[in-house]
């Protein structure tokens, strides 16, 4: 379905639904609410469940599945689950602080259970698609100089050492992990805990930064994260666009962004007389836009909806500039840009309270939106719309979190540790699927590192 055919499709009060859909939703409303209930609302009385887990993943540890010992240590650190943080970080300590053999094979077999999907085939085949999309270079190397080469998403962090010679690489680059999820204690990650040389990992949640603190490694926090390298230019205010939507949702069709919870506000707005126009953006990865509009139905508030579905970033753009609000309403997930390219519209946001880890990040305060809880939701809308004009959340991020800011910070922090710095870093930002420079003649600046690159590939990534 694309975005003309959904303008057209749902601008209606949808169709009553058979009792068996009724059913499933039903079913599947209330298999999410005893998900969450699990995963984050119960959290401090979890410790049980923590020593559980902890202790199947020594079990398998003693098996010699350190792959699995190290899949199930990620896991649970990622609960947030009470005694999660303390017990995974110092396992992690005596594996990693060190040459431990345990860490060692953990992350081999790590890197020999990378193996191709779908999605990532074509990489094995050829791993220079991988070039400016995932694995960018923002500094060239000299013979008396380190570059600087960025990996982005964590699965790729274990591909890199699959299809790269990555020891080599490190001598030549001060390496920079951009992880697209939030906990830290990921095999991916740890993997480049073994190199000689410090390694840089974006880190923009505190707990996760304490994390790679505690290490004891090689590995260095540096305080950004993914939302920073957004596209300003593209991303931006246009006065004469009239405002159609009151509120823009920006997030893939999946169960986890919580399509059904704003529904609910939405629902309740309307039986106080306030209903609101709202644009859902979206893409599909493990379920589609039709899902969607069948929960809508549930809820009877597809009137209220316009779905767009998998349109192009300057699209996306126009649909912020259309919108006076923007809401990430997901419990966890990663550092979401979505937020950020709202706000270089000008675009207020509405986040959910306790999102990923509960901090309250900087960037979500009175000049840029607020947070909300569940059954705050509906009056937080409400009293946004009134005081929209209040907000100026392009000014904020302007200042504090630009592409360029984050180009400056990263710089700062690998020169900390590089007397022999000079130079800067080409700027890159991020979309959906990739990066890209944000000048469109970076890239023939750095054709030897590109093909210094290629030389780095093992020759059994191409059979």
């Amino acid at each position: 379905m694309d975005s003309r055919q959904n303008q057209d499709s749902v601008g209606h009060s949808g169709a009553r639904i058979c009792w068996r859909s009724r059913l499933r939703i039903r079913l599947f409303l209330l298999r999410q609410r005893l998900v969450e209930l699990l995963k984050y609302d119960a959290r401090r009385w979890m410790l049980p469940f923590t020593l559980l887990l902890y202790v199947r993943a020594r079990f398998s540890r003693m098996r010699g599945r350190y792959s699995c010992y190290g899949q199930q240590l990620s896991s649970l650190f990622r609960t947030g689950w009470a005694g999660s943080a303390w017990l995974v970080t110092g396992e992690c300590r005596r594996l990693f602080s060190t040459d431990n053999p345990v860490g060692r094979a953990l992350s081999r077999q790590t890197i020999d259970a990378t193996q191709p999907l779908s999605n990532t085939r074509k990489f094995f085949d050829d791993p220079t698609q991988l070039f400016e999309g995932v694995v960018i270079i923002l500094k060239a190397a000299t013979a008396t100089e380190k570059g600087v080469l960025l990996v982005k998403y964590s699965y790729y962090f274990s591909l890199l050492f699959k299809l790269f010679d990555v020891e080599e690489l490190a001598r030549h680059y001060h390496l920079v992990l951009e992880p697209s999820w939030a906990g830290y204690a990921d095999p991916g990650i740890l993997c480049y805990a073994h190199l000689r040389e410090p390694v840089f990992v974006m880190t923009y949640e505190g707990r996760d930064r304490d994390f790679i603190q505690r290490l004891g490694a090689n590995l260095v926090p540096v305080d950004i994260g993914p939302s920073w390298w957004v596209d300003h230019r593209m991303f931006r205010p246009l006065p004469e666009i009239a405002k159609r939507f009151d509120l823009i949702m920006v997030a893939a069709w999946d169960p986890f962004k919580r399509h059904h919870a704003l529904f609910r506000a939405l629902r309740q707005l309307a039986r106080r007389g306030r209903p609101i126009q709202v644009a859902l953006a979206g893409y599909s990865t493990t379920t589609n836009a039709e899902r969607i509009l069948e929960l809508a139905d549930y809820y009877g508030v597809r009137s209220s909806l316009t779905i767009f579905d998998k349109v192009p970033p300057n699209q996306v753009a126009d649909l912020f500039r259309q919108s006076r609000l923007n809401l990430l309403w997901s419990r966890f997930e990663g550092n979401n840009r979505a937020i950020i390219e709202g706000m270089f519209c000008d675009v207020p946001v509405i986040v959910r309270a306790g999102h990923n880890y509960g901090e309250h990040y900087f960037y979500i305060n009175d000049e840029t939106g607020r947070f909300a809880t569940e059954a705050e939701l509906p009056d937080t809308i409400m009293a946004m719309l009134d005081q929209a004009e209040r907000f100026e959340p392009r000014a904020f991020v302007g200042e504090w979190l630009s592409c360029e800011r984050a180009t400056e910070v990263l710089a700062g922090v690998i020169a900390e540790h590089d007397p022999n710095w000079q130079g800067e870093l080409a700027i890159k930002v991020n979309e959906l699927d990739g990066m890209r420079y944000a000048e469109t003649d970076a890239s023939a600046r750095f054709e030897a590192d590109y093909r210094f690159l290629i030389s780095m590939v093992r020759c059994s990534s191409t059979n």
